[in-house]
């Protein structure tokens, strides 16, 4: 079983992780099982939420703060998160 397959929570706040580049945060929306999802003080940075997140229908918890993203917040990407 992969671990896309079965993963429903990802904490990694507080890390020394960071995405580099436009594809960067991609992997995150092949996580689509995901129901909790803490990058919180991590190195990611992005122009707004990334796409790649409205692919996670699952989100129950989502915290991204002190993160560097920043921008405007597009409302397509949490169209379909109904459970947030």
């Amino acid at each position: 079983v992969m671990l896309k397959d079965s993963l429903v929570r990802l904490d990694i706040h507080n890390n020394y992780v960071y995405n580099y580049g436009a594809d960067a945060n991609d992997w995150l929306g092949e996580l689509y099982k995901l129901e909790d999802l803490n990058i919180a003080e991590t190195g990611f940075h992005y122009d707004g939420i990334p796409a790649a997140i409205g692919k996670l229908t699952n989100l129950v918890e989502f915290d991204c703060s002190y993160t560097l993203f920043f921008g405007p917040l597009r409302p397509e990407i949490f169209e379909n998160m109904h459970n947030m």
